[in-house]
Order: structure tokens, then C-alpha cells, then sequence
């Protein structure tokens, strides 16, 4: 699989409309105006996309989420936190590594829309208590065959037990049912095997996960990144794995 996103662009064609759904059984999310809007969460979500397996239970944020200022701070301290453990090592300071604020977390909440382009967000659940998230998103970049996940982070005392793996299961599964074909992911990363957390997620995206490389940016120690400067050499990474290989061999015809 040696293409990236631009490619996509090309071999699928750019998404000037709204995503649209392929499967019945899963409410398509609702159009928004284009650019930045409040976007309705898919009112029926199917059995493939249930997602409760055990005691984590994984679901869609809601606007009622939204307006819960409690949980709005706790996923921010949450995905912050993670974050801030992921880049130890690769910044000079990691407590300036802000990756997201609360006035964000709220309107990933209600869920946006920018044109064709729908995001979403995931929550995973032990109880009561929020213990990790994702963002999903239709249309990346406009392209309507194109899914993405991204901000995952899962809380440091839960890490390693498979929620991450559940997070993303659930967005795929859901891109799937939406008529997404190809998924992407994107990660900022020391890719020279001295940090131990960059060896640890590169190995899980493509090994675990089956995802592949297709692109690659330079950035060189001493970048500025979400208020952090960089004491590596890093790479921005893009990764895309085909989740519907049939629709896909089509598309290449």
C-alpha cells in the first residue's frame, strides 16, 4: 500500500458533498452548513458498533457530555496527561505540551462538521469514570472514502489494557458502516529507536493495528509543537490501512 492522502485524493477523487451512509442498520450523521457547525451524533448506532465488551464500555460523546463541565475537565486533564507521557523525552519540557483545552473538548463533544468533513468523539468508560477517548472523523480532508482517528490517548493508570485497541476498533467499525474505505491515522514521532514510547506506538499502529506508513515529514530538533520545542529529530508519520478491501480494489480499476 505505497500511497498517502494526497493520492487518495487522486485515485478517489475530492468529496465535495456530504459523506453518505452505506449501512441501514447505522443512522448517517447529520449534514451540517459548511464550515465549523454543531453536528447531531448518529441517532441509532448497530450491534457492530455497540461497543461494550467486558467493563469498558465504548460509546459516541454526547451534547449532554458536552455540558458536563466535570467531564469536559477530566477529559481534557486525561488526554493532556497522555500526551504529556508520550512526549517525554522528545520535548524539552512536557508540562508546555498542551494538546488540547477545554473550550475545544466541549465542541468535540457536541460533535463538527466542515463541509463534507464529519468528526466525532469517542469515549471508553470503567463505571463512572472516563478512561480514554479518540476523535473519528468521515471525509477526512474532504475526500468521502477516506476515515480518520486521531487525539487518542487513554489515562495513564489504564494504559496497556487494550483500550486503545477497543477506541479504534469502534471507529472503524463505524467509518465501515458509513462507507469509508481506507483509515488514517497521523503521529509526530522519534523514529531513530532511541525512545522507548515512539518504538512502542510505531510497533502497535503497524503491528497490532495493520496499519502502513505512506508518507513522511521531517521535523527537525528544535521545532515548536502545541507549545513544546522538540530536543529530537522527529517525523510526522501518516499511516492508512484499507478497511474495505473490495471497495477498494474497485476504486483502482
Amino acid at each position: 500500500l505505497k500511497w498517502c492522502a494526497c493520492k487518495v485524493r487522486t485515485i478517489m477523487g475530492s468529496a465535495t458533498g456530504d459523506a453518505s451512509a452505506s449501512d441501514a442498520q447505522t443512522s448517517s450523521p447529520s449534514a451540517a452548513q459548511d464550515g465549523a457547525g454543531v453536528m447531531a451524533l448518529p441517532p441509532k448506532v448497530s450491534q457492530a458498533t455497540a461497543g461494550v465488551e467486558g467493563e469498558v464500555v465504548v460509546r459516541f460523546a454526547t451534547s449532554e457530555d458536552g455540558k458536563n463541565e466535570g467531564l469536559v475537565k477530566a477529559l481534557t486533564d486525561l488526554v493532556n496527561e497522555a500526551y504529556r507521557g508520550a512526549v517525554e523525552g522528545i520535548v524539552s519540557n512536557k508540562d508546555d505540551f498542551v494538546r488540547i483545552d477545554e473550550e475545544e473538548m466541549q465542541e468535540r463533544c457536541h460533535g463538527i462538521g466542515y463541509g463534507a468533513m464529519k468528526r466525532f468523539l469517542v469515549l471508553a468508560f470503567i463505571g463512572d469514570h472516563v478512561v480514554g477517548c479518540c476523535s473519528c472523523t468521515l471525509g477526512w480532508q474532504g475526500v468521502d472514502v477516506l476515515g480518520q482517528f486521531g487525539m487518542l490517548a487513554v489515562h495513564p493508570s489504564f494504559q496497556r489494557k487494550g483500550i486503545a485497541t477497543k477506541l479504534i476498533d469502534f471507529s472503524e467499525k463505524f467509518c465501515l458502516e458509513q462507507g469509508i474505505v481506507v483509515m488514517q491515522c497521523e503521529e509526530r514521532t522519534c523514529t531513530d529507536g532511541s525512545h522507548p514510547v515512539s518504538n512502542w506506538m510505531m510497533k502497535f499502529y503497524q503491528e497490532r493495528l495493520g496499519y502502513k506508513i505512506v508518507k513522511k515529514y521531517y521535523s527537525p530538533k528544535g521545532s515548536f509543537s502545541r507549545g513544546a520545542v522538540s530536543v529530537k529529530d522527529c517525523e510526522f508519520l501518516i499511516y492508512h490501512k484499507v478497511i474495505n478491501q473490495d471497495a477498494y480494489e474497485k476504486l483502482q480499476r
